[in-house]
């Protein structure tokens, strides 16, 4: 006769792994948690995005200075609605400018 319940171990394994897991709610009635991992993932990845384009902007900003840098965003201001965006999401701000102080050495 097989058993039907599945082991503690089993079900942390499939918790791990982004399954549902079958737990009693407090009214009485069982219920599935779902874990966090495919949250976690999706902001794992944004984070990932969001540095790797702070550090696109710090190298750019290091690489041009800042007085052509400026220049470029103000071109791209006076564009069409996609320059207007461009400028602000590649605008300079503390993160990127700190950024460009750490990698400027490096450009040389």
């Amino acid at each position: 006769m097989h058993n039907q319940s599945i082991s503690s171990a089993a079900r942390k394994r499939r918790a791990d792994h982004g399954h549902a897991e079958t737990a009693l709610v407090a009214d009485n009635r069982f219920g599935e948690i779902r874990r966090s991992s495919r949250r976690r993932g999706k902001m794992r990845m944004a984070l990932t995005a969001l540095a790797a384009l702070v550090g696109f902007k710090g190298a750019v900003l290091a690489d041009l200075g800042a007085v052509n840098y400026i220049a470029r965003l103000e071109y791209l201001r006076d564009g069409d609605a996609i320059d207007r965006i461009g400028s602000f999401v590649m605008g300079i701000d503390p993160l990127t400018l700190q950024v460009a102080q750490w990698i400027a050495p490096m450009i040389g």
